[in-house]
């Protein structure tokens, strides 16, 4: 799904996001929380999918997925 961030009514870019739908298939999957909560889980996922299907070093991804540092360290796992 790709939603379009607004910056004081025009487009500033389109920001690709797994639905909600797509979450709750692969939520079983996900490892039980122990100690420090993960961070956004939807966003983090999504952020990884962009990184990957459209060619990009980690360091280059929009910071709406959050710091690069963490998609990178959550694909490895």
């Amino acid at each position: 799904m790709i939603h379009r961030l607004t910056d004081g009514g025009k487009a500033v870019s389109e920001v690709f996001l797994l639905s909600e739908r797509q979450m709750k298939r692969i939520e079983p999957v996900f490892p039980l929380v122990h100690g420090v909560p993960r961070v956004n889980d939807r966003g983090v996922l999504s952020g990884i999918v962009y990184v990957i299907r459209n060619g990009l070093q980690w360091k280059i991804a929009p910071k709406t997925y959050g710091l690069h540092k963490t998609l990178y360290n959550r694909f490895i796992r």
